[in-house]
């Protein structure tokens, strides 16, 4: 069942997550006398000159009030206010076109442009039917008393509109960009900002407008915080699930020496008086139970708990594996992004569905199964249920209760989520998912030499920049990978009979890890999956590195063997930091680059004309190069590139075949028998 989950984790693994922001009322609009004030947000257009970098301080907002329909409309013969002070023109919609409205702006020297939805301009020729259906949406409210419907609470905009059945619903009063259309093309040359108000602070402005003579606007962009909480979020949401995960992929390794520096009350009753496949037998200290009951306990709860992860097949990627695991990648990227050109929905969808069915298994087996077994009585957790072979060949062996419990847990997220994707709330349960999914890439997948993760990880880095960077220079300009993780956007579309709007709701790539933004635009922040597993792959190995230094080098086995060097009395931080020689500063070059890349996406750095800057052009040389510093500094680089982790443990006897090689000529610097005896006085002290 394992090797099922592998190889849809690696197929997850061909997409790469990013987004593009779209603009939702990006502009601050105030308008104030000497008695009245009035902020309002809007839309500026994207034709027109940022307002960013042509903010209007301060200018007279002019309106012909007394003018013909043409003249507040600004589509013809529009009277100039007779004033030597600068002023932004105030235009009705409808009537002429947007560019016809801008172009009389400009003739009469006007600095900006404030466009006014009109509740007239959305109906339908002498009718109260509104003309476009997909500007009311009657799931927020309906009724057919419109009162009724604008007192809803469920109708954010409190405006609501006629449609074609008869019944009012509520108005969709989102801002969209307005296309500047001079005889079929884009608008290049608009001179001045231009800013479009919704139905509902239009009718504000214009009350305004016609109380008092004189007003002055103040036209800005909305302010935004790019360092809020959302990036930092991320950045500690990407490292801390990195290193929580690798750590965990290791978790038989480091039950062998966890007793190093006074491992936990749960990990001591656990370990193991032998190692498995083990020439040496190492001295461990036996838990001490109160009675034979609570021996009886234990041994019950350790046997279980030790067997875990050997019902987990694991497979090691040699450097052949790795490459070819490029090629495949590449050639599904490429055969994606053509299947999302014609079916952009169905293909999501069925990557969704994909990644929903990961998630129940490595959910229940990573999260809710150990959850349950924790807090379940023994009698009632650990009771063996009798089922079929299916059911035993699912849950690896005897299928307990716990095994069950944390399958429908997961079982029941897992629908939750996925009927309710679309919802806001639900970031919670797709963290959880992405979380457990790299817990099962990382435990499942091993390195076992240095120069396959150097090879592997390089490739990785050259197809992730080549397939966003490159591949714009093919074809009509499109990035590949940009197109293929955007895939799925939502959209409107009015039906044949002009009297019903069809909506499709985004369907967003699912291998992410999610930040809520904290601002005006809404939305989530994003942290692709492959960005958590790539990087953990490497960093997993890098564990194993420690592990075997401790058991080599730093901690002689000959004295374990002995029983000379003793057990602290409770855990001894300088001994789990010097055991983790390699992994702290690795995890630390992660943090590092991940902020470097989240820096590089907030100041909108360009290749190529693509703002978007993949994570692993930063994390791969920062983890790779931090690593092989270290190493080199050690004098043990040149064994890691040369032999598989196998040959280096001490227990294998390669070892005591190649001992003048390794343990001889090639003993690394900074290990003497002086650091043996603080080891031991280390132990002796605790903390």
């Amino acid at each position: 069942m394992a090797l099922k989950y592998k190889i849809t984790c690696l197929l997850l693994l061909l997409c790469a997550s990013r987004t593009i922001a779209t603009p939702n009322a990006n502009t601050v609009v105030k308008i104030k006398n000497q008695n009245e004030y009035l902020k309002i947000f809007g839309q500026e257009s994207t034709d027109g000159v940022p307002i960013e970098d042509n903010e209007i301080s301060q200018a007279l907002l002019y309106f012909p009030v007394n003018g013909t329909e043409t003249e507040q409309g600004a589509c013809t013969d529009v009277p100039p206010p007779g004033t030597n002070s600068s002023f932004v023109l105030v235009a009705k919609r409808g009537g002429c076109t947007f560019s016809q409205k801008i172009i009389e702006a400009e003739a009469i020297g006007a600095v900006g442009v404030l466009i006014l939805n009109q509740e007239s301009s959305l109906l339908r020729n002498g009718s109260e039917i509104v003309e476009n259906p997909c500007d009311i949406d009657c799931e927020l409210a309906s009724s057919t008393d419109r009162n009724s419907c604008e007192l809803d609470s469920g109708c954010p905009s409190s405006y609501c509109l006629l449609s074609a059945d008869l019944e009012y619903c509520c108005l969709d009063d989102d801002l969209r960009d307005i296309p500047l259309l001079f005889t079929g093309s884009n608008l290049t040359d608009v001179g001045i900002p231009v800013v479009f108000v919704s139905v509902t602070d239009s009718d504000d402005v214009l009350q305004l407008l016609n109380s008092t003579s004189e007003l002055f606007v103040f036209i800005s962009e909305r302010e935004t915080n790019p360092w809020d909480g959302t990036m930092w979020i991320i950045l500690f949401t990407g490292t801390l699930v990195t290193a929580f995960a690798s750590y965990r992929a290791v978790r038989p390794e480091r039950a062998e020496i966890s007793w190093i520096w006074g491992g936990s009350k749960r990990a001591k009753a656990e370990e193991s008086i032998s190692v498995e496949n083990s020439a040496v037998e190492l001295d461990y200290p036996e838990p001490v139970a109160e009675n034979e009951d609570a021996k009886k306990t234990d041994s019950k709860e350790k046997f279980d708990y030790d067997k875990e992860d050997n019902t987990l097949e694991q497979v090691e990627l040699t450097t052949g594996q790795g490459l070819c695991l490029i090629i495949a990648a590449s050639c599904g990227l490429v055969g994606m992004f053509f299947a999302v050109r014609y079916y952009p929905t169905q293909v999501v969808f069925g990557i969704v569905v994909l990644y929903g069915i990961s998630a129940i298994y490595s959910t229940q087996y990573f999260i809710f199964t150990p959850l349950f077994r924790y807090v379940l009585p023994n009698p009632v957790g650990f009771y063996v249920l009798r089922l079929g072979n299916y059911a035993r060949e699912f849950f690896g062996g005897d299928v307990r209760v716990y095994d069950v419990f944390g399958f429908l847990v997961s079982l029941t997220l897992v629908v939750i989520w996925l009927v309710f994707r679309h919802e806001p709330e639900v970031w919670i349960l797709q963290n959880l998912f992405s979380f457990s999914l790299a817990m099962m890439f990382l435990a499942t997948i091993r390195l076992t030499r240095f120069q396959t993760a150097f090879w592997v990880l390089l490739a990785f880095l050259v197809y992730d920049f080549f397939m966003v960077f490159i591949t714009p220079f093919f074809g009509n300009g499109e990035s590949v990978m940009l197109q293929v993780a955007t895939a799925g956007a939502g959209f409107e579309e009015i039906t044949s009979n002009q009297t019903e709007c069809n909506r499709v709701e985004t369907e967003r790539m699912p291998m992410l890890f999610l930040a809520p933004r904290f601002d005006y635009r809404g939305g989530f922040g994003l942290l692709g999956l492959g960005d958590i597993m790539l990087p953990g792959l490497f960093i997993t190995y890098v564990l194993r590195v420690d592990y075997i230094r401790a058991n080599t080098w730093i901690f002689n086995v000959e004295k374990k063997r002995k029983a000379e060097f003793e057990e602290p009395t409770g855990f001894n931080l300088r001994k789990f930091l010097k055991v983790h020689y390699y992994f702290f500063p690795v995890c630390i070059a992660y943090f590092l680059a991940l902020l470097f890349t989240i820096s590089a996406n907030i100041f909108e750095w360009q290749i190529n004309g693509v703002r978007g800057q993949p994570a692993l052009i930063y994390l791969v040389p920062a983890c790779l190069g931090t690593f092989m510093v270290m190493a080199k500094r050690k004098n043990e680089l040149h064994l890691y590139w040369k032999y598989e982790l196998d040959r280096l443990n001490p227990n294998n006897y390669i070892y005591e075949e190649n001992e003048d090689e390794i343990s001889g000529n090639d003993k690394p610097n900074g290990v003497s028998d002086n650091d043996e005896e603080e080891d031991k006085d280390d132990d002796k002290d605790g903390v």
